[in-house]
């Protein structure tokens, strides 16, 4: 398998990128269910339109920072769709 920044090895979770603080000190990876990857996702746009900032990019900041499949970004962009009213 080629290596990449984030990877799915197991159905349903993320495996993050493995760090080192130092040589010779051993090898850290940490692996989340992919729910978290878009709640994390969510609550790091929310924060940011409480600043002012532009969905649009925020929706593809996220989806690369939490390295989000092309279906959970258009779920976290339907999320934050604004909900239409009947008249």
């Amino acid at each position: 398998m080629e290596w990449s920044p984030v990877y799915s090895d197991i159905q349903g979770f993320t495996r993050l990128p493995e760090t080192t603080a130092s040589l010779g000190e051993s090898i850290v990876t940490t692996v989340m269910p992919q729910g978290e990857l878009i709640r994390r996702a969510a609550q790091y746009i929310d924060e940011l339109l409480k600043e002012g900032k532009a969905l649009g990019p925020l929706l593809d900041e996220a989806g690369m920072r939490y390295n989000l499949s092309p279906k959970d970004a258009e779920m976290l962009r339907d999320l934050f769709k604004p909900a239409k009213t009947e008249e």
